[in-house]
C-alpha cells in the first residue's frame, strides 16, 4: 500500500513498502529503497543499540566473519588508528576502547543512505578512566552492509582534536594509551 511521504513538510509523493524513510540530523527526511535482500539501516541500527548498550557481543552478532574496520587516524593521534580483520581482531580493539573510555553519549544519526552503504554521524561524549577527562566529539562513520550482515566499518576522526586531548592527558601524567 502506498503511502503518502514528505521532505520539509511538504507531500513530495508516494512511498512504497520497499522505501524506508529516514529523518536526518537537520529535521528533514529522505526516502531510499532498501537494500536487495537486506534493510541495510535495520542491521546498522542493530549494531548501534547493542554498542551503546555496552554489548560487545551483541553489536559483532551483525558482523560479518571477516568484518573489516577501519579507523582512519594519524598513527600519532591515538593506538587505535588503523585497520583491523575478522571479528577477532574488531572485537580486541572495541575492548580496548571500551576499558579505556565510559561511554556516556553515543548518538549515531544517518546522514544518507546509498544501496549498502551507511553514512552516519556520531556524537560522542566519555569519560577517560584513567586521568577522568572527558572527550567530547563528533565523527563520521561509514558502514558497507552486505548480506545483511556488516562488511566494513570506517570511522573518521578529526586528527587534531584527538591529539589535542591526548596531550591534554598525559600533561596531567596519564598515558595516553
Amino acid at each position: 500500500m502506498a503511502k503518502a511521504w514528505a521532505v520539509g513538510g511538504q507531500a513530495t509523493g508516494q512511498r512504497s513498502e520497499t522505501d524506508i524513510e529516514l529523518k536526518f540530523a537537520c529535521g528533514t527526511t529522505g526516502r531510499f529503497m532498501k537494500a536487495e535482500g537486506s534493510d541495510v539501516c535495520a542491521v546498522v541500527e542493530g549494531f548501534n543499540q547493542a554498542w551503546q548498550a555496552g554489548d560487545l557481543e551483541g553489536a559483532l552478532a551483525h558482523c560479518a566473519p571477516d568484518v573489516v574496520y577501519a579507523l582512519h587516524l594519524d598513527e600519532n593521534a591515538d593506538e587505535h588508528g588503523g585497520c583491523w580483520v575478522g571479528l577477532d581482531e574488531v572485537r580486541t580493539v572495541l575492548s580496548r576502547l571500551r576499558e579505556r573510555f565510559e561511554f556516556e553519549v553515543f548518538r549515531p544519526t544517518i546522514m544518507g543512505v546509498s544501496g549498502d552503504t551507511v553514512r552516519q554521524r556520531v556524537e560522542f561524549t566519555g569519560i577517560h578512566k584513567a586521568s577522568g577527562e572527558r572527550m567530547s566529539l563528533r565523527y563520521r562513520l561509514v558502514f558497507i552492509v552486505r548480506k545483511g550482515k556488516i562488511f566494513q566499518a570506517d570511522e573518521f576522526h578529526d586528527a587534531a582534536m584527538l591529539q589535542a586531548f591526548f596531550r591534554l592527558v598525559a600533561s596531567k601524567g596519564y598515558a595516553a594509551k
